[in-house]
């Protein structure tokens, strides 16, 4: 279930211009032209100086460019990525694909985003094995992808702007934003199981009194056949001078 989840990654850009118009998403591909992609939900407008857009990604190990058109500044840029819940019912147990909702917002003091900017999502794959209190009931196995958002290098380009000069700010006619997905070779299982269960419990709990009522027998039994005997003898032996007194 966790193979076959699709994602949907949503970009939010911060204090821009650009339109929608000017976005190109592209897969990028290791032979041949890039494939576009279609983004959805574009809410990019001359009145709003923030705004996003949506694609689905192809696969979980998919590199995907995005090239915004025109001479526009960003000041931040807040990569989200999302994916639907999944439940399926089996006789002895129950698989839950848990929702993906998880952004990471990415800005330089006093910076805009540079030109071409590269991040890396890496999946590491989270999966809770829940036993049942009973035996009957069903096993309930829930998943959920646990992504790490980073980019590389850095942020702004305020260092090659320092050394190449100022006014390559507004030269550039495209901003570019790489992804690439990355998939995890290993991953994270927590089992969860009961302490006890009832029909063990109960048997436990049956030979807990009868270690107490032999326990209580045996120190009976002990008194009987020791501490009363030797009781009486001390008694008796007391007794005796007593009566030798009054005899004499």
């Amino acid at each position: 279930m966790l193979n076959e989840q699709p994602f949907t990654m949503t970009i939010h850009l911060v204090n821009t211009r650009a339109q929608c118009n000017d976005i190109i998403v592209e897969r990028n591909r290791r032979t041949g032209t890039p494939l576009s992609i279609v983004e959805t939900n574009c809410t990019l407008s001359p009145n709003n100086v923030s705004g996003s857009f949506s694609f689905n990604l192809p696969t979980h190990k998919s590199s995907v460019r995005v090239g915004i058109n025109g001479p526009y500044f960003i000041g931040a840029l807040r990569i989200c990525l999302n994916g639907q819940s999944y439940a399926e019912t089996e006789d002895s147990a129950v698989h839950e694909l848990h929702e993906l909702d998880v952004c990471t917002l990415f800005y330089a003091n006093n910076q805009t985003i540079g030109r071409s900017t590269d991040f890396i999502v890496r999946l590491i794959k989270v999966i809770n094995v829940t036993k049942p209190l009973h035996r009957n009931d069903r096993t309930y196995y829930g998943g959920i992808f646990a992504p790490f958002i980073t980019y590389t290098d850095i942020l702004s380009d305020e260092l090659y702007f320092a050394e190449k000069g100022e006014y390559l700010r507004y030269s550039s006619r495209q901003t570019t934003v790489n992804i690439q997905l990355r998939e995890e070779i290993y991953f994270v299982q927590n089992n969860q199981s009961p302490i006890i269960r009832r029909g063990a419990l109960f048997f436990h709990t049956l030979l807990f009194s009868i270690s107490l009522i032999e326990i209580f027998a045996m120190f009976f039994l002990l008194y009987k056949l020791w501490f009363h005997p030797i009781h009486q003898r001390i008694q008796r032996s007391q007794d005796n001078p007593a009566e030798d007194v009054l005899q004499s």
